[in-house]
């Protein structure tokens, strides 16, 4: 599989998230707002890290 295609299945579950945060907001509790923010956030994080380390291996490449 390529990058870009693990980036984009990243990004639709994000937006996956998000959209049923909004559509089930959890009664508006604290505990369903953190939630639904950490899964976006995780999921975010996932994909700087991923893409850190892609340039990371890019750059390790180049240098040979």
């Amino acid at each position: 599989m390529r990058l870009e295609d693990v980036l984009r299945k990243l990004e639709d579950a994000q937006r996956g998230a998000a959209t049923a945060a909004v559509e089930k907001p959890g009664e508006g509790t604290s505990f369903a707002y953190g939630r639904a923010v950490g899964i976006y956030t995780g999921i975010a994080e996932a994909r700087r890290l991923i893409e850190v380390m892609h340039e990371e291996d890019e750059d390790r490449l180049t240098a040979l």
